[in-house]
């Protein structure tokens, strides 16, 4: 009877030894899966970790040239009122009846006018690898991203109102160069001793030419001031704001 009992019991372990076997594999299968899960999301974690080192290094470099672009701007912003204030000086003396400036005088606001540089220029760097080389993404802040596209738009359009400027300002040397000896204007720039010929201040101050192309020009550059250049400089403004607020989240 003790033997028929054994022989009953090695049957049943013998049945069972396949839904061991399947328990077995079935529980290694697991173990890989989650070993594979776990390694998938320590590369995942480095990779990402390897791209914020990246990022921060992306956000130190524009946070230096956006400084250099906001006082670059600044001081072309002054360039420009400097133009502004000589044109519209020199607008109150034109008209028909003009009232005689005088030779130095002129010279003074003619010389201001074509002295005064007009274009500004971006410090091209970090953002220009950022967009060439594909990883503007690599920046998380998305509104970051929005501003940094807009800074590029808003520079375009500030040089597109630059070569208007640049137009009329050609227009008044070309009336000066007609109508006038510029080395007299000139004189204390040029400094070669004066020209042989006459020149009449108010036979030029009552070129309607030369008022049209001024008014133009002071139009233009109040609108570079007040629309674009400030367009540009509040873009710096927020750039430098959103890059300041993205370097204290990771010290």
């Amino acid at each position: 009877m003790i033997n028929f009992f054994r022989r009953i019991r090695k049957q049943l372990a013998d049945d069972n030894k396949p839904l061991k076997y399947m328990r077995y594999a079935i529980g290694e299968i697991v173990l890989v899966v989650i070993g594979i899960l776990i390694a998938l999301q320590i590369n995942n974690w480095n990779e990402e970790r390897k791209d914020r080192i990246v990022e921060q290094q992306y956000l130190k470099g524009l946070q230096e040239e956006f400084e250099l672009n906001g006082e670059q701007l600044h001081r072309f912003i002054k360039l420009n009122d400097e133009l502004l204030e000589a044109s519209t000086a020199l607008l109150q003396y034109t008209g028909p009846k003009a009232t005689s400036i005088g030779v130095p005088k002129m010279g003074q606001l003619l010389g201001n006018i074509m002295g005064s540089s007009v274009g500004y220029e971006s410090n091209p760097g970090v953002l220009e690898d950022l967009i060439n080389s594909g990883n503007l993404n690599k920046l998380t802040n998305s509104d970051l991203r929005k501003v940094l596209s807009l800074w590029k738009a808003d520079l375009t359009k500030s040089k597109v109102q630059e070569i208007k400027i640049l137009k009329y300002r050609d227009n008044i040397t070309d009336i000066f160069i007609k109508l006038g000896p510029l080395r007299n204007m000139l004189q204390d720039t040029l400094r070669i001793g004066n020209s042989a010929f006459e020149i009449n201040t108010d036979l030029l101050l009552q070129e309607v030419q030369l008022e049209n192309n001024l008014t133009y020009f002071m139009i233009t550059s109040k609108a570079l001031k007040y629309k674009h250049y400030a367009n540009l400089e509040k873009d710096v403004l927020m750039i430098l704001d959103l890059i300041s607020k993205e370097l204290k989240i990771t010290e």
